[in-house]
């Protein structure tokens, strides 16, 4: 038992150690068949960028209840627990948008994604030009890395002709 509890000691600080190290990472096949799967695809800038708030607990009428008790009672009522966002539903950007590959939208469209870290959010800046695959998932225009969504990246030019003719 001593090498079990001694490894397992090891392992510990090895996970630790990476604990900062969780980052997006999507496999290339998820990527084209997210892809596929886009409701829109544009090309655009983002003009607004927010942080959506997370919504206070719901509580229900039996939690009610026990608060109501515990405050009779003279004990504290036990804390709500904060909700998590939903999926890619922690920042809004308003796109501009300067064409569209798939579908048809308004000249400005609001995506939700994430933070950009661990969670395959879109991570934006205003000054960049973006390449958005959205879907709609839970009400929501939405897209991440996963999607395929990136930095614009212009496609090559044809390069001129060197037969000899353009002399």
């Amino acid at each position: 038992m001593k090498g079990c509890r001694r490894g397992s000691g090891w392992a510990l600080l090895a996970a630790l150690g990476c604990a900062d190290a969780f980052a997006c990472s999507c496999l290339p096949e998820e990527a084209v068949r997210q892809q596929e799967q886009a409701t829109l695809v544009f090309v655009g800038h983002p003009v607004k960028i927010e942080v959506v708030p997370v919504p206070p607990p719901a509580q229900s009428a039996w939690q009610r209840v026990g608060s109501t008790l515990a405050a009779f009672f003279g004990r504290p009522a036990e804390p709500a627990q904060p909700p998590f966002p939903g999926f890619l539903d922690s920042v809004r950007v308003t796109f501009e948008v300067s064409e569209y590959a798939k579908g048809k939208g308004p000249r400005r469209i609001q995506i939700m994604t994430g933070y950009g870290d661990a969670d395959c959010g879109l991570k934006v800046e205003l000054a960049k030009r973006y390449s958005i695959y959205a879907r709609q998932m839970e009400g929501a225009l939405r897209t991440s890395y996963c999607f395929g969504s990136d930095v614009y990246r212009r496609p090559r030019e044809a390069l001129p002709s060197c037969t000899g003719s353009d002399r």
